[in-house]
């Protein structure tokens, strides 16, 4: 009888010890990513590489669908909320997620494009982008954590999320690339 009176304390320890390095993984996560954040893929030669710069131009170009104007009609402006701007290339998601952060007005052109200056507002536009990255996937890494927790032991939990999160998520995180989400 003695213990089915403690047996309740087991799963909870577990529990607390588990979201303690959750939290543990989160502090580490951020310090790790503002690192590789303020030291890899700064420079304008860097953000003109691959695509970077196009995702941006996307995102601006997507910015007005996210303020329909019903005035002319329920079901077109309704449709055009949802992602569906692309260039082929991308997906929409992206684009439409980063519009969510871009500052009203701003407009990234062909010409902006050839320019090999970066302006303060694509910059910042840019470094919004990075830290929307590393947000969304510790999110997901906690979410994944309590799951596999649920099914796993709690090393094997902190494996899982530890692998996905140091070794594939944040690596990618400081990019304005859509492969984090």
């Amino acid at each position: 009888n003695g213990e089915k009176k403690g047996a309740w304390k087991r799963p909870l320890f577990r529990w607390l010890v588990f979201l303690e390095l959750l939290v543990l993984l989160g502090f580490v996560y951020v310090n790790l990513a503002e690192h590789l954040i303020s030291q890899t893929n700064n420079t304008s030669k860097d953000i003109h590489g691959g695509d970077q710069l196009h995702n941006m131009r996307l995102a601006t170009e997507t910015r007005p669908d996210l303020h329909p104007d019903f005035r002319s009609g329920f079901l077109k402006p309704l449709a055009g909320l949802f992602p569906h701007r692309t260039d082929g290339v991308v997906n929409p998601l992206w684009p439409w997620v980063a519009a969510w952060f871009t500052d009203a007005g701003h407009k990234l052109t062909e010409a902006d494009m050839m320019d090999p200056g970066i302006s303060d507002q694509q910059r910042e536009m840019f470094n919004r982008g990075r830290w929307f990255h590393v947000f969304m996937t510790l999110a997901f890494l906690g979410m994944l954590g309590i799951a596999a927790c649920r099914i796993f032991s709690v090393p094997a939990a902190c494996n899982l999320v530890l692998l996905g999160g140091l070794g594939a998520l944040l690596p990618r995180a400081a990019y304005f690339q859509p492969e984090p989400l």
